[in-house]
């Protein structure tokens, strides 16, 4: 197992495998995997060129007969994100303290809070739909073949 970061402080936490810090979208180590997971909704990312980026570097780590495995937003709930609590995750809870719409894109300020430490992010995120999603993998040269959940949040994508 890889993990990948941009962040070494992040990085610091892995255990049981080993560590490449770098930005996912410029990264090429040079070898293939089984699988790929491109997690935390990166692929919700408002600029297209980045999103077309971090696809390319999952097709190029993927091997044959292997799988991309993308988180993404909910798209059925994601003009409904509103200012409040937002849930909670392995002891980590997770409030909206702000959000502002503008079309396709959602403005965010998330506060979490663990029982040591609480942190804050802004960042703006993309609604990325159905067909959207089919399109932008294609582009990359993987095929979306099904979505591994009912919110469809988790798609399970291959080489095209």
């Amino acid at each position: 197992m890889t993990a990948v970061d941009n962040s070494a402080e992040m990085l610091a936490h892995v255990r049981g495998a080993e560590t490449v810090l770098a930005d996912i979208e410029d990264l090429d180590l040079g070898r293939s995997f089984a699988a790929v997971l491109l997690a935390s909704t990166l692929i919700n990312f408002p600029e297209a060129g980045t999103r077309a980026a971090l696809l390319a570097a999952c097709r190029r780590h993927v091997g044959p007969g292997g799988v991309v495995l993308i988180e993404r937003r909910n798209p059925a709930t994601f003009s409904a994100i509103r200012p409040g609590p937002a849930g909670e995750e392995a002891g980590i809870r997770h409030v909206v303290e702000s959000v502002r719409h503008e079309g396709r894109l959602a403005h965010i300020t998330l506060r979490s809070e663990a029982a040591d430490a609480a942190w804050t992010q802004s960042y703006t995120c993309e609604l990325i739909d159905d067909a959207q999603m089919a399109a932008e993998l294609a582009s990359a040269g993987l095929r979306l073949v099904r979505w591994l959940d009912p919110p469809r949040r988790w798609a399970l994508a291959v080489p095209a």
